[in-house]
């Protein structure tokens, strides 16, 4: 029942926000495949605007991952979108999506003096020409949380950018040890210092990585004439839950970096969901129960989809009662709970079915036999979240140990 709906406002968007002559919308993002989920990740594509190439990181090859991204990113848009998947990498891979009909692709090309080591990903570099601008290049890069083997791929990267004459755009996980204010790794000078590049610095500069909330590890770096482009560039959901992560979501914030190739027309209007995206509502996913990533049976699911339409228009009317004392009635909140609330009977074991009757809108107690202050409900929705999650870990810990 969802899939038409988000598929309809793609196309509308697509055919009401062309993107601006003479201008560029990049994303960087690791996605983690680790510990993510593809759909959920292919969720986040889907509902972004106006991102004219994704650079994503750990990108596993197997179980059609690259295809689900690139299918989320064409349903957002409406639009087709090629792909560009590394050759390296043991399971991880580097994977570019770009809009056909803005750009045309002529040539890919690893950077292998800038691999870690032969189990790891190098970074993939794609030769693009704009529609409506200059030729340039395009990299994505994962470097090494070692700061050794972060030198030495820094030191690849620099020899590389060396040798090209077209403008430059690196994205990714460069995972150097930068603070908020920007500062903290001689490397990260040393790399721009010794290759040309230029940080194109966030604003808000925000922590990009889980791991550490304040470390500064996602960046995108410009070289050659790309650093005479108007351009700005921000880190994507901003809001203070957005870590830790859940085990649908990446680890890491993406950071969308926008440009006008003549240095002085206005950057393109493009942007990715403003609500927090820790949890996406199951519906929002196109799932009927969040769980469908691992082949559980629909019974053995946390919440049932009837209970998630309960819950959301329990959050609905949460969010339509005004509240000053409300810390958390900011948009980033917007329909959050990935599955429960406090009135939710607990999940049922994954080898047995849910025990009663999904719960209904009925079963919801009404805004007046609420709490006083709403932040009261928003309290126990992500808490039951956390337990919802915590559950799904526990089924996917099952489910790998029943493959061995």
């Amino acid at each position: 029942m969802f899939k038409p709906l988000m598929l309809a406002i793609g196309l509308f968007l697509a055919t009401t926000a062309a993107a601006a002559a003479g201008t560029l919308a990049v994303v960087g993002f690791n996605v983690d495949s680790d510990d993510a989920s593809d759909d959920f990740i292919a969720a986040q594509l889907r509902m972004s605007e106006g991102i004219d190439i994704w650079g994503l990181s750990e990108v596993w090859q197997k179980r059609d991952w690259p295809e689900t991204l690139r299918t989320g990113a064409e349903q957002g848009a409406g639009i087709e979108y090629g792909s560009v998947l590394g050759a390296t990498g043991a399971s991880n891979r580097m994977l570019i999506l770009y809009r056909r009909d803005r750009l045309e692709l002529l040539a890919t090309e690893e950077i292998m003096e800038a691999r870690a080591t032969e189990r790891h990903a190098a970074p993939l570099a794609a030769h693009f020409r704009s529609a409506d601008g200059p030729e340039f290049m395009f990299v994505v890069v994962n470097f090494s949380g070692q700061a050794a083997r972060r030198e030495a791929q820094s030191a690849g990267l620099a020899a590389w950018a060396a040798t090209q004459t077209l403008p430059l755009i690196a994205v990714g996980s460069f995972n150097f040890e930068l603070d908020e204010d920007g500062e903290g790794d001689a490397g990260f000078d040393s790399l721009l210092a010794a290759s040309g590049w230029s940080w194109l610095r966030p604003e808000p500069n925000i922590g990009t990585w889980c791991g550490d909330r304040g470390r500064i590890a996602d960046n995108v770096l410009l070289g050659g004439d790309a650093r005479a482009w108007r351009a700005d560039a921000s880190v994507m959901y901003p809001q203070n839950n957005y870590c830790p992560d859940s085990v649908r979501s990446s680890d890491h914030r993406p950071v969308l970096a926008r440009f006008a190739f003549d240095g002085t027309a206005a950057v393109p209007d493009a942007s990715m969901p403003e609500r927090q995206i820790r949890p996406f509502l199951p519906g929002d996913m196109n799932i009927s129960t969040g769980l469908d990533d691992l082949d559980a049976d629909e019974a053995a699911a946390p919440v049932s989809q009837e209970e998630y339409d309960a819950l959301k228009r329990r959050v609905e009317e949460l969010e339509a009662q005004p509240s000053p004392a409300t810390p958390v009635a900011a948009p980033s909140l917007a329909p959050a709970p990935a599955a429960s609330a406090a009135p939710v009977a607990a999940p049922a074991p994954a080898a047995e079915p849910a025990q009663g009757p999904p719960a209904t809108p009925a079963s919801v107690p009404p805004v007046s036999e609420a709490a006083a202050e709403p932040s009261n409900d928003y309290e126990k929705l992500l808490k039951r979240i956390e337990e919802l999650e915590a559950e799904v870990r526990r089924l996917r810990e099952s489910e790998a140990g029943d493959c061995r």
